[in-house]
């Protein structure tokens, strides 16, 4: 059985967007291009949230993720930093690092659930979640426990995947179509699939940024989704208040599949270390996960027709004549439309439904003609 939480560090490193070579992700932790990269990156989001970077001397970290941006962490000045990740290999990769190194009473690395983890109370001046909490088991109460070990006056920032935006739908429509829910559960197929897209993504059928985003969108244990206002609205009774925003817009709609951005970032300040957790209504649960193929979701005719070209692709690879093994070519090709094609610098995002329609016509077209009478 796999084991998901083995996804991450084993593979996929998440993201490599902000590398000038993005299949360096899969690079030793400490790789000088790579970190020169997060270092630029982190800056720009500190000084992009109001944060001076004098604060870092005396300031103690809270990081989840690879561990790089730990590193980052350490090297732009913060006095201490604790980095927690659900992936042993991460973690270890960290150790390892952090043994032969002279940061071992600035850094700690811990392999846990931070929603089930005790990570303290008024404990840190700064919390970064970078593109983590939707994939926490339980959104709300992972966030809460962040909350609780953040300092009065401290801050978290909080980047997190949006429903409604294109990006996000079809991610959730991949998906489904591998485990008939938004949830991946222990399944076999993960290695075939990781072989598959390094195949597809892959000039020399090595290990590529497209590869570990793929298996980041698809194969993460859990990938919950909710709207703007769900957080907005999760967080105005928990004690934060909104000092700084990047990709809001546009506010007031839950659906937008053309100019919303995938994910949002919200700089939050703890102000308030009085709170009763267990009195507040969870919205961010796994039980309000938005499906984002409910049509219900939907007015707008061309996500209507491309949910139902969907289904009727995901009949037919259902069928018993037609082979296992095509779910895991049309899931790669759906994402490869999504990673490649609609990120184009030069595409019109207004083609978004069209094209991704005349895609699956094709498959559908293909895979007919070529079952139908076996």
């Amino acid at each position: 059985m796999t084991k998901y939480k083995d996804v991450y560090g084993k593979y996929s490193l998440g993201s490599g967007a902000i590398l000038s070579d993005e299949n360096k992700v899969w690079d030793r932790i400490d790789e000088p291009e790579i970190m020169a990269a997060y270092n630029t990156s982190i800056r720009r989001d500190l000084v992009k949230s109001g944060i001076s970077l004098d604060d870092l001397s005396h300031w103690y970290v809270m990081d989840i993720g690879t561990g790089r941006q730990a590193l980052t962490f350490l090297d732009i000045g913060a006095d201490k930093v604790d980095h927690f990740d659900i992936s042993p290999e991460n973690v270890a990769r960290l150790s390892e690092y952090r043994a032969n190194t002279a940061i071992e009473d600035r850094l700690t690395t811990t392999c846990c659930d931070v929603v089930k983890t005790d990570l303290g109370s008024d404990k840190y001046d700064f919390i970064y979640l970078n593109g983590i909490v939707q994939h926490f088991s339980n959104v709300g109460a992972g966030i809460e426990n962040c909350i609780k070990a953040l300092k009065k006056g401290g801050q978290l920032w909080l980047y997190f995947y949006r429903s409604g935006t294109f990006d996000n739908f079809v991610a959730y429509m991949v998906r489904d179509l591998i485990h008939s829910s938004n949830v991946a559960k222990d399944d076999k197929i993960l290695k075939e699939h990781f072989i598959a897209s390094i195949l597809s993504y892959s000039d020399d059928a090595t290990k590529n940024y497209a590869t570990s985003m793929y298996i980041d969108g698809a194969f993460t244990r859990f990938a919950q989704l909710f709207t703007l206002s769900t957080y907005i609205d999760f967080i105005a009774v928990r004690g934060l208040k909104i000092v700084s925003s990047s990709g809001l817009d546009p506010l007031g709609k839950d659906v937008d599949h053309y100019f919303s951005r995938a994910a949002t970032v919200i700089t939050l300040q703890k102000t308030d270390d009085d709170i009763d957790f267990s009195a507040l209504t969870n919205t961010l649960s796994p039980e309000n996960d938005v499906n984002q193929l409910d049509k219900s979701l939907y007015n707008q005719p061309e996500i209507l027709a491309t949910i139902d070209l969907y289904t009727q692709l995901k009949s037919l690879l259902n069928t018993n004549n037609v082979p296992a093994s095509l779910t895991t070519f049309v899931a790669v090709r759906l994402f490869d439309f999504l990673a490649s094609k609609t990120r184009s610098a030069d595409y019109n995002p207004m083609d978004r439904h069209t094209d991704m329609q005349s895609l699956m016509i094709n498959i559908i077209k293909l895979i007919e003609g070529e079952y139908a009478n076996t």
